[in-house]
């Protein structure tokens, strides 16, 4: 652990079983962070790293702020970096930390505390500028390129005087809600596409009974994360190998955040 010039305490684990005991500090900070991204939530973090980290060369970064003075109140996570040290880049030898990513984590913006996101960063690169830690590189790989946590990064690459340069740029589609989910498949569809899917249902339903069902807090979880794994595999993905349930850790990764997921109530099928 070190302090920074803010009185900010930053804590760096390469052992992911000590980061049992940051658990409480960790979901408070989900719970306020800048960018939310449940891929860097205990319950989805956790579980990939024990099926897909290993032989990585973890580095978590925690940046902690201290309570008030007299306080009795515990010291505040403001921040959570899980990276990796790699040494190449894109077949460079050049040694790098980078987010920490696998092949099912489709986000890597870290946690930064909504109200401190400035101070927050700032002790961060800081720590990366001053430790240096034997790297050439720090690789801000899969965030995204319009929200407030890349206006932090580039302010402080401006305020650090450090060079940058952006490797990948990719667009994804953006789900824009509308006031309910009739008005959004009007405004979104055409209707010529509308009339061919309801032509689409009506053959569908000549071969049985279609039935459109949610899966409740009532309902058995177990069930429909065993038919979501089946039907995928029953498919290409499944011929091509690239399935959940092609490996065993794909399919234990599934199956453990399915259930964490439905338990917190944020599963939807």
């Amino acid at each position: 652990m070190r302090q920074n010039k803010e009185d900010l305490s930053i804590v760096v684990l390469r052992d992911a079983k000590e980061l049992g005991v940051h658990m409480s500090a960790w979901e408070r900070l989900c719970a306020s962070s800048l960018e939310p991204n449940v891929f860097y939530e205990p319950w989805m973090l956790l579980p990939a790293i024990e099926y897909f980290g290993e032989a990585i060369d973890f580095w978590f970064v925690l940046i902690y702020r201290p309570a008030p003075d007299g306080s009795s109140e515990p010291l505040e996570l403001i921040g959570f970096f899980p990276l990796c040290r790699e040494n190449t880049f894109r077949v460079l030898p050049i040694r790098h930390l980078m987010l920490w990513q696998h092949k099912y984590c489709f986000l890597c913006t870290p946690l930064v505390h909504t109200a401190r996101a400035h101070e927050c960063m700032s002790a961060f690169f800081d720590w990366l500028v001053d430790e240096r830690h034997g790297i050439d590189l720090m690789v801000f790989n899969q965030i995204g390129g319009d929200g407030p946590f890349q206006q932090l990064v580039d302010d402080r690459i401006i305020e650090h005087r450090l060079r940058r340069y952006c490797a990948d740029c990719d667009s994804r589609a953006a789900f824009l809600p509308a006031a309910d989910a009739e008005t959004y498949l009007q405004k979104t569809l055409s209707s010529e596409y509308r009339r061919q899917m309801k032509r689409k249902e009506k053959r569908l339903a000549e071969c049985g009974r279609i039935e459109y069902v949610t899966l409740t807090q009532n309902g058995d979880p177990e069930a429909w994360l065993e038919q979501f794994l089946h039907l995928e595999n029953s498919g290409w993905k499944g011929r091509e190998g690239s399935a959940l349930a092609s490996t065993p850790a794909g399919r234990s990764y599934f199956l453990e955040i399915g259930y964490e997921a439905y338990r917190r109530g944020k599963l939807i099928m």
